[in-house]
């Protein structure tokens, strides 16, 4: 290699090398200076923290100083303390002396205190009725042997309890307002009576005395309970209050009252059922001898007067009725009975006694013997026979018009053998054995009754016999009663009436039949002359010539409408009398029918003024009927409208579906109307209505229309008033009606 080349390559060696060094040396230097940099700021910390530091230090010197100060105050605190103290023990000692003497008087007072404890320890544990010490909150803190035994627990299982434990849940909290008054200071003590329960489940009635111990400063400790056990006391005394309300309430359902009379002090003594009597109240009223007379009624007080005192002094007996007037001023009758109360010498002291109030039963007795005066009087003067027969089968009572009746003497039934007497009498009848068998069979069965059953003599009369019998509300069946109606006249009235009413019947068939049967013989001539007459009225064969003979024709065809029209009607009637009316039925348009209907009176209406309308349901359904005669009921009511509604009036005809599924079908008009009797005289047969707007007409198109209606299951109805107008209504039942 050229050394030109070595040259330049070691020269290059040396430039890459120190670039090399110079590179290295800077990243050095760099590391460097950021340590250098970073341990400045640290020292810069370090030296503002010494600062911080310092700044605490001085404040923390100040505080020590401070307390030092503080300190060198409370030294000198203590010794005055100290002082102090010096001179409390010394009162201390003085105290202590004081101390043992009222320690020397307490040990004495609590010697007492034992010796009273032990005293009020031997009442509690001796005493004969229950006495306990019970706490604020009810538990029980001593109990005496009295109260153990009375409830049955020991003494340990009693003060386990709290005195909730043995009373009835019933009185649990009967005192409790007493409770709080005691406790309050209120009272000193009280006295209840509660239900306690023994520990074997049985109820004791007690009696509680309640007090309670305060402490000096009137703080409450305890309550002193004294237990007495009054169940019997409560008994007799239950039994006796049960004893008088019994008296009280029998002496009022018998409305009886008593009474006591003190002949020293002339003092009376009523019972509460004396006061009820007469209205008054004791409260307000005193009963003597004076007082009592004012409520007696006028008219009884001297005779009182006498019977008291000669009842009192044993002259007569007190018993004896007056009249009182109550204080709402009504009068009642009572009975007064008394004994006298003697002394051992003989001399009255007093008298006992009652009074009953007997308005009701001496009213009672008015009404009875007021009644049995009407029953003799109604027996006496019955046209029926009567006869009353005891349960014994023994007769009681006859009037004279059954010995009449049966050809009887008063001595053949007073006998004894009454019965027999009747049975021999029996033989008068026709069916003599059976009128005995009922006889003797309604004696022994007291429900049966004979109603009506028919009797016959030999001798024609026929009565007609009644049997019931006699039930006493307190003692039952107490016999049986018989009636005996003579019907002989009646019976031949009612055969005489049964016969006539037969033949008008047969008349009355006999003439609708006729009718029926000549309906064809009628309507054929008729309506030959109708038909000849229309054919010359229309001049089917050319003119008749003089207008004299046109006026005749149309004479004769209008009247053989009228007459044919007529005759149909009564012939219409006459079959459906005769039960010979027969129907044609179809399943038919309402609105269909009144339109056809409309068309055949729509003449007669224009020419009086008369506007004809519909007023039908939407959807109405159809009606089974026939088809002839259902046309026929509209035109006759249609016909009826026109007749009697005044120019310019109007005319309808309506028709909905009933809520039960039947069909109502109505012809109304704003014609002159009708009043009651009106009404019904439109409904008769042949009845016609005057009126001043027509007089044509037979009087059968109402009563027709209605047997029409009828024949379809149907009822009519009319309803009108003067000057308003008429309405008839058709109801037809549910099963003519057809969707």
């Amino acid at each position: 290699m050229p050394l030109t080349a070595l040259i330049s390559a070691a020269l290059l060696a040396l430039v890459v090398a120190g670039a090399a060094w110079l590179w290295f040396t800077g990243r050095v230097v760099a590391r460097r200076t950021a340590n250098l940099l970073a341990d400045n700021e640290r020292l810069q910390q370090a030296v503002e923290e010494e600062e911080v530091a310092n700044e605490e230090l001085q404040i923390a010197l100040g505080q020590l100083r401070t307390l030092s100060e503080e300190l060198q105050a409370a030294n000198e605190e203590l010794q005055t303390t100290t002082e102090e103290l010096r001179t409390t023990t010394d009162e201390l000692q003085t105290t202590n002396v004081q101390l043992a003497a009222e320690v020397e008087e307490k040990t004495r007072y609590a010697e007492a205190l034992r010796d009273s404890e032990e005293r009020f320890r031997g009442a509690f544990e001796t005493a004969p009725h229950g006495v306990a010490l019970v706490s604020l909150r009810g538990r029980w803190l001593k109990v005496n042997r009295a109260l153990c035994r009375s409830l049955g627990y020991s003494e340990a299982e009693l003060l386990g309890l709290d005195i909730r434990g043995v009373t009835h849940p019933d009185d649990a909290d009967l005192d409790r307002g007493q409770i709080d008054q005691l406790i309050a200071g209120e009272i000193a003590s009280y006295l209840t009576e509660k239900r306690y329960l023994r520990k074997d489940g049985e109820l004791r009635w007690v009696e509680l005395s309640i007090g309670l111990v305060r402490n000096g400063g009137a703080r409450p400790l305890h309550f002193v309970v004294h237990v007495h056990d009054i169940t019997e006391r409560r008994r007799i005394a239950d039994e006796i209050e049960h004893t008088r309300q019994n008296l009280a309430l029998a002496q009022e359902i018998a409305e009886l009252g008593s009474w006591e009379w003190d002949a020293d002090t002339e003092a009376y003594f009523w019972s509460e059922q004396c006061y009820r009597m007469l209205g008054l109240s004791s409260a307000e009223f005193v009963p003597s001898s004076d007082t009592l007379r004012e409520h007696i009624h006028p008219d009884d007080q001297a005779g009182f007067e006498q019977q008291r005192l000669a009842g009192l002094r044993g002259e007569c007996p007190y018993d004896f009725q007056l009249r009182m007037i109550r204080a709402d001023g009504t009068i009642r009758t009572v009975r007064t009975r008394g004994e006298l109360r003697r002394a051992t010498d003989g001399r009255v002291v007093g008298a006992v006694g009652t009074v009953q109030d007997i308005t009701d039963h001496k009213q009672s007795e008015e009404r009875l013997a007021y009644q049995n005066l009407l029953l003799t009087v109604q027996q006496a003067t019955s046209p029926d026979g009567i006869l009353v027969i005891d349960k014994g089968g023994q007769i009681r009572s006859w009037n004279r018009r059954f010995l009449d009746i049966w050809h009887l003497k008063e001595e053949a039934l007073g006998n004894g053998h009454g019965l027999k007497a009747i049975v021999e009498a029996s033989h008068r009848l026709r069916d003599s054995e059976r009128f005995v068998e009922r006889f003797r069979y309604l004696l022994a069965y007291i429900d049966e009754e004979e109603d009506g059953s028919e009797i016959v003599f030999g001798d024609g009369r026929i009565f007609e016999q009644y049997s019931k019998g006699v039930i006493d509300r307190r003692r039952g069946f107490a016999g049986r009663v018989w009636f005996f109606r003579d019907i002989t006249e009646r019976k031949r009235f009612e055969d005489a009436l049964q016969g006539a009413k037969e033949e008008a019947e047969y008349a009355n068939r006999t003439k609708s039949e006729f009718l029926a049967m000549m309906s064809h013989e009628l309507r054929t001539p008729l309506n030959a002359v109708i038909g000849f007459s229309d054919t010359i009225r229309l001049e089917v064969f050319g003119p008749v010539g003089s207008p004299k003979y046109s006026d005749y024709v149309n004479d004769i065809h209008e009247s053989g409408l009228h007459l044919l029209e007529l005759i149909n009607d009564i012939l219409d009637v006459s079959a459906i009398e005769a039960g010979k009316l027969q129907l044609q039925e179809e399943p038919l348009d309402i609105e269909k029918i009144a339109a056809a209907a409309f068309r055949l009176i729509r003449s007669r209406a224009d020419k009086a003024r008369i506007m004809l309308s519909a007023r039908f349901d939407a959807k109405l359904p159809g009606l089974i009927a026939d088809k002839r005669r259902l046309t026929q009921i509209l035109l006759n009511l249609l016909s009826n409208g026109v007749k009697f509604t005044p120019p310019g009036g109007e005319v309808w005809v309506g028709a909905r579906r009933l809520p039960h599924g039947g069909l109502e079908l109505a012809v109304e008009d704003t014609g002159i109307g009708m009043d009651e009797a009106g009404i019904a005289k439109a409904m008769s047969m042949f009845g016609r209505v005057d009126n001043r707007l027509s007089r044509e007409g037979t009087g059968l198109g109402l009563p027709l229309t209605k047997r029409l209606v009828e024949a379809h299951g149907g009822t009519l109805t009319l309803a009108s008033q003067p000057n308003l107008g008429t309405t008839v209504t058709m109801t037809f039942p549910a099963s003519r009606v057809v969707e």
